[in-house]
């Protein structure tokens, strides 16, 4: 006999068991039982979670087993716990065994759940297709199989469920009453189940032409823009789904697969994870410090960013890749920098350089590309010494499964830039 803590283990193992549809555990049920465990629940309609919450009950499920073991078995199968369904579906008097051992009834009828979910659908559809012709030759040549392939199975269903399903005839073939049981069943399940695969290759479908691409915020100072527009009109049935941070976030999105392709920066300070990412060169930017017109250094030809250790500075958000660009540097020049105020908007930071806030480390692309002649008057760009150069490159995921429209721009890209 199973003792408690045998029987929770075998309920769970039942439990674990995923059904792929909740119809193949409901078929038969089809008498009333009042509720005695109300936890068991239908949570919706793909799978039937069964939580019994044992441990919180193992005293009083003892008593009430040692009550119900001199309990008849006709009062037994009103015990069983009711499946809770939006059809109003409930257990069918399967619990009619000779043994008096509840846990050996249980265990019995956790068997009949575990063959019932692993029920082959293919052999529903031809149970449907022999309950519609009530003929076996009719059915057979209808699935393209001979008559005693389709026989094999029919009965094989029927020992799966433990049950006769057909009243067999020279001629014709009828529903016995539990046939009739699972016929509305067998037609739910086998409608789901196209509605099912209908869905799945939509989705399927819309994914392989969809590209999750992670761009810098500067994409319009990269042209990757107009990368994007020459790409769609080359492939109008693509979708194009842009995902905008800094490199730091396109990296992390890059890992966790939220993006399948992203435009990435990196230096000799912080370089791109050879290891983590395949990697395609696009630009080069040099850096270069950016000055109001009348800063005593603004006439040089270069500059050393130690000359700049007593100068405030505007310098974008904290956690961005050029911030950490420049902390580096500034570490590596020998100083900690007096960050005067961090912005999130380049435009914003050539407003208050030009405005004698102080001064910021940019690219030379931030500069001749991002804004018009008026943001540019009034400010003065003098690269560094020596010449440091930033790099993007288009990268993704090592060994990732990449979908068609995510190769096809690798594709387009690797043509562009060559």
């Amino acid at each position: 006999m199973l003792d408690v803590q045998q029987f929770h283990r075998l309920l769970c193992a039942c439990i674990l068991q995923k059904p792929p549809h909740l119809d193949q555990l409901l078929y038969l049920m089809s008498a009333s039982v009042p509720e005695l465990f109300p936890e068991i629940q239908l949570l919706n309609e793909d799978h039937v979670l069964l939580s019994f919450f044992l441990y919180s009950f193992l005293i009083p499920i003892k008593i009430l087993f040692s009550v119900f073991v001199f309990l008849s078995n006709t009062l037994f199968y009103r015990i069983f716990p009711r499946i809770l369904c939006s059809q109003q579906i409930t257990v069918y008097h399967l619990l009619l065994l000779t043994d008096n051992s509840i846990f050996t009834r249980i265990k019995s009828i956790l068997e009949l759940m575990k063959g019932i979910l692993s029920m082959d659908i293919t052999n529903l559809k031809e149970f449907l297709t022999l309950a519609e012709t009530q003929n076996f030759w009719e059915a057979s040549e209808l699935l393209f199989m001979n008559e005693s392939t389709l026989s094999k199975h029919i009965r094989k269903l029927e020992s799966e469920l433990g049950v006769s399903l057909f009243h067999r005839s020279t001629r014709k073939v009828s529903l016995t009453p539990y046939g009739e049981c699972l016929l509305p069943y067998a037609r739910t399940i086998l409608k789901n189940e196209q509605l099912f695969q209908e869905e799945l290759d939509k989705k399927i479908q819309t994914e392989s032409q969809t590209l999750l691409l992670g761009v810098i915020p500067s994409m319009v100072q990269y042209r990757i823009t107009d990368m994007l527009v020459d790409f769609r009109k080359k492939h109008p049935q693509k979708i194009i789904q842009i995902l905008e941070g800094d490199t730091n976030d396109l990296s992390e999105a890059l890992l966790h697969q939220k993006c399948s392709l992203a435009f990435l920066r990196d230096s000799s300070f912080h370089p791109i994870d050879p290891e983590l990412f395949e990697k395609i060169p696009y630009t080069r930017d040099q850096l270069c410090i950016l000055l109001p017109s009348g800063h005593p250094k603004a006439s040089q030809k270069s500059i050393r960013l130690e000359e700049l250790a007593s100068d405030d500075f505007v310098v974008l958000n904290h956690g961005t890749l050029l911030h950490q660009l420049f902390t580096s540097l500034c570490h590596a020049s020998g100083f900690e920098p007096r960050i005067a105020i961090e912005c999130k908007r380049l435009d914003s930071i050539f407003d208050l350089v030009a405005q004698n806030m102080g001064v910021s480390l940019l690219t030379d692309r931030h500069f001749y590309t991002s804004f018009s002649s008026d943001l540019q008057s009034g400010l003065t760009l003098v690269p560094l010494s020596p010449e440091i150069y930033s790099r993007t490159y288009l990268c993704y995921l090592k060994h990732a499964q990449l979908n068609p429209t995510a190769l096809e721009m690798i594709k387009y890209f690797q043509e562009i830039i060559s």
